[in-house]
This record gives C-alpha cells, sequence and structure tokens, in this order.
C-alpha cells in the first residue's frame, strides 16, 4: 500500500506556495505512516501562505501545509498493535472541521442555546449560518465601529448570555465584550494580532469572564460525539474538492471564497475524480 510518489504542498515563504516530491521516511518506534486521502483548508493555512505567521507561531522554515487530514495507515513501526495496515485514520494536529464560526453555531443549536445571532462581512457565509440554523444574521459594517454591531446584536435579541469571538479581528473582539451582557461569557477562539488593544474597563465594570481556548485537543472527544451523533452535520460546510495538483487553485479558492466556497478540500489520491 506504501506509496513511492510523496507531493505535497510546500510553504517556502510567504506568497510562494510550490508542489514538490519529498523523501518518505519509514515509521520509526511507535510511529505509523499515513497514505493522505483528503485534506480540508484552514483559515489558517492560508493566513500562513499569505501573512508567514498566526500570532506567535511564525514561519521560519518551508512547511508543508494541510493539518485538517485524513488517511489509511500504510506502514507501522516497531511496537505499534492499536493500528493496521489499511485502517481508516483521520488525525488531529490542529482545528476539527473547519469553518469555526459555523461550527459554533451548530454545536451551540446542539446543546440548547435558544437564540444565536451571527455576524460576518460576507453575505454568502451568512446566509449559509441562517441555512444552519442562526436565528439572527447581521452583515458587518466595516466603516461603522464596534459599538454599532454590539448595539445591532443586542437589539436582535437582547445582550448575549455567551459570545464567541472567531474571527481573530480586534474590532469584533471589541463589539463581542459590548455585546454581552453583564456577567457573562466571552471565549475568545480567533487568533489575530499576539498584541491587541481592548476596552478593558469595560469589560471590568460589567463583569465579564473573557477565556481563552486553544480549541484542539481537548476539544476533540467532544467534537466528535456531536458529530457522530448526528447532533452536529458538517456535510454542508464541505463546498469545493480539488486534486492536489491544483492545490494552489484550491487555496486561492478559499482565501476568496469564490462561488460560497466555505470548506474548500484538497484529494490526495490518484483515483479520486473531481
Amino acid at each position: 500500500m506504501a506509496s513511492e510518489s510523496n507531493l505535497s504542498a510546500v510553504l517556502r515563504e510567504v506568497d510562494n506556495l510550490v508542489l514538490e516530491e519529498r523523501p518518505i521516511p519509514r515509521p520509526g518506534k511507535g510511529e505509523v505512516q499515513i497514505s493522505m486521502h483528503a485534506v480540508g483548508i484552514c483559515g489558517s493555512d492560508v493566513h500562513y501562505w499569505k501573512k508567514g505567521r498566526i500570532g506567535d507561531f511564525i514561519l521560519k522554515a518551508p512547511m508543508v501545509l494541510g493539518h485538517e487530514s485524513s488517511g489509511i495507515v500504510s506502514s507501522v513501526g516497531e511496537g505499534v498493535t492499536h493500528l493496521k495496515i489499511g485502517k481508516q485514520v483521520f488525525l488531529s494536529f490542529y482545528c476539527f472541521p473547519g469553518p469555526i464560526g459555523l461550527v459554533n453555531l451548530m454545536t451551540a443549536k446542539a446543546c440548547g442555546a435558544s437564540k444565536v445571532t451571527v455576524t460576518d462581512i460576507d453575505k454568502g457565509r451568512l446566509n449559509k449560518a441562517k441555512e444552519l440554523g442562526a436565528d439572527f444574521i447581521i452583515k458587518v459594517d466595516p466603516k461603522k465601529d464596534s459599538k454599532d454591531l454590539a448595539n445591532k446584536v443586542i437589539d436582535s435579541m437582547g445582550p448575549a448570555d455567551q459570545t464567541i469571538e472567531c474571527s481573530g479581528a480586534e474590532a469584533s473582539f471589541h463589539a463581542a465584550i459590548y455585546a454581552t451582557k453583564s456577567g457573562g461569557t466571552l471565549v475568545v477562539v480567533g487568533m489575530g494580532k499576539p498584541v491587541v488593544n481592548f476596552p478593558i474597563v469595560d469589560a471590568l465594570v460589567r463583569e465579564v469572564d473573557i477565556r481563552g481556548i486553544f480549541r484542539y485537543v481537548n476539544c476533540y472527544p467532544k467534537a466528535l460525539a456531536l458529530v457522530a451523533s448526528g447532533a452536529v452535520n458538517v456535510k454542508p460546510l464541505v463546498t469545493h474538492h480539488f486534486k492536489l495538483e491544483e492545490s494552489l487553485a484550491a487555496f486561492e479558492t478559499s482565501r476568496t471564497g469564490a462561488g460560497g466556497a466555505i470548506k474548500v478540500m484538497i484529494h490526495c489520491n490518484k483515483g479520486y475524480k473531481i
């Protein structure tokens, strides 16, 4: 089952994504080798491509992009007994499923949220949010200040008991503080600039509880359970499919949102037909 070809999408530097063959290392003790089948493009992949960093995580050497991965075990190293060759697996490097704002919407609904308001700068994504269960959608006007957006959220459903900020944009972080009720909770998911300004007095005097989350390994079992039970259906989020050789076009589609793109998938197996 092991392949002799290892075509990879490699980010060499900012805005320089290339395809190249890379050596295939054999698995060592306690390791397994995976033959990749499908990889989802994450917003962080695009950000690395165009900016070379995510917060304090900085591109310092050529990096193979793609961390939302699935495939088949093709070889096992010494001592590995819990996985067999041919086993279908997916890899928990980073975030699982993908368009994190929409996933949070579906998760909030699955967990019993009575009203959910979604804000975004993209009308297409807002329409998708409405389709997936958002009670209210608000298109962000970048020319207006963050208090204006917060007031629109409050007008739609009242001050939020819990707010989840997924974009990493500083203005959105401000709006999230203002829109959260006194004593409410704001969870910051999106990672933007390493250092941001924020209205600390407003947060303090209203006792808004600001929490961070790295949203990866510790969330994974619960996320799997929600998807496996059918409480959260992520299939509508997958909108576009590309072959590995079309990686640059796939990244550009993900970056621009062309054709209503939400989650863009790259298929690595040669037999996949678009």
